[in-house]
């Protein structure tokens, strides 16, 4: 997936997959972001890859209990209607990732 897009318009079915991942604010003017990878395999959807990871940093974020300074210094000055999140790469189980 090569395009962002924002949160509202994700689709599911790439949200339960595995993979690296991108967020950033559209109006921070460095530019800068936050790589992470999501590659938890749950025996829920709900339990794994990219949803699970999103969920768990809207609600860190939202309470202000991130674990990643920098990105909740971000979050608490643009807020959370210019965080974008944007799939990387996608992996299959197992694979490595080339990056």
């Amino acid at each position: 997936m090569s395009k962002a897009v924002k949160i509202t318009g994700l689709d599911v079915s790439f949200l339960t997959q595995i993979g690296i991942y991108k967020l950033w604010f559209e109006n921070d003017p460095k530019k800068r972001c936050y790589i992470g990878s999501a590659v938890r395999e749950g025996k829920y959807k709900s339990e794994k890859g990219f949803l699970s990871r999103l969920n768990l940093h809207l609600s860190n974020l939202t309470h202000n209990d991130n674990c990643t300074p920098k990105l909740q210094n971000a979050f608490n000055k643009y807020g959370i209607e210019n965080l974008r999140f944007e799939i990387v790469e996608i992996l299959k189980p197992g694979q490595p990732s080339s990056y």
